[in-house]
């Protein structure tokens, strides 16, 4: 995917991922399986900065707008961590220019490993 990982650290990661044509579906829109990856790995990333190493138990996401743009950007939150799993959130932007629009949404459980 060629993502770079932009900040990563006490329970937040911002990723950020250039848009390229093979990323992109028929009607010229991010494809929603690039935007799960971008959900599950700020996700995880995140939890990564509290934990250590982790896995993903399971994740949610919805669609809220197509994503056109230059870049997408992925922002991940830890809301809950205990021992046996940690409770995440994450929010994907599209950018155009300066401005960022709101396309995806989404919650994981995350599973430390190791």
């Amino acid at each position: 995917m060629n993502v770079e990982i932009t900040a990563c650290e006490d329970g937040f990661a911002e990723l950020i991922i250039s848009m390229r044509e093979e990323l992109k579906q028929h009607n010229g829109f991010t494809h929603g399986a690039v935007i799960g990856f971008l959900i599950d790995s700020a996700c995880c990333w995140a939890a990564a900065s509290k934990v250590g190493d982790v896995v993903t138990a399971e994740y949610k996401l919805n669609f809220i707008a197509p994503a056109v743009g230059e870049k997408l950007i992925g922002r991940g939150y830890v809301i809950k961590s205990t021992f046996s799993q940690v409770i995440t959130r994450a929010d994907v932007f599209s950018v155009n220019g300066n401005k960022e629009t709101l396309v995806s949404t989404g919650l994981a459980t995350v599973t430390p490993y190791g």
